[in-house]
């Protein structure tokens, strides 16, 4: 089996918390802010990362929300990712938060 071949894209780790964050404000997508200063959209995008670095990307959204939900993610997380189209194949966690109207501005 050559080093690229993966049976099972798919990570857990025992790990992480499955005790809910304090939930994003009111609805997934922008609900979060649009700003980087807003600590809510800041935690709602480290709590999706925290899934996100499960897979290997390129990934597809079935396969991230496959390692969610095999490693216990809050409601909140499910929901920011079933706004993920199926057949969405993303390259990079960049693409996830562009998908997800979460994307990282420039900080310096």
């Amino acid at each position: 089996m050559a080093d690229n071949d993966r049976s099972d894209p798919v990570h857990s780790d025992p790990q992480l918390s499955t005790e809910e964050p304090v939930p994003a404000p009111a609805g997934a997508g922008g609900g979060a802010g649009t700003d980087d200063a807003d600590p809510a959209r800041r935690d709602v995008r480290a709590d999706i990362g925290k899934y996100a670095s499960l897979v290997d990307f390129p990934t597809t959204a079935e396969q991230l929300r496959q390692a969610a939900v095999a490693n216990g993610a809050p409601d909140f997380v499910m929901e920011y990712l079933s706004q993920l189209p199926a057949g969405t194949t993303l390259s990079d966690t960049r693409q996830l938060w562009l998908a997800l109207d979460l994307e990282a501005t420039n900080r310096f």
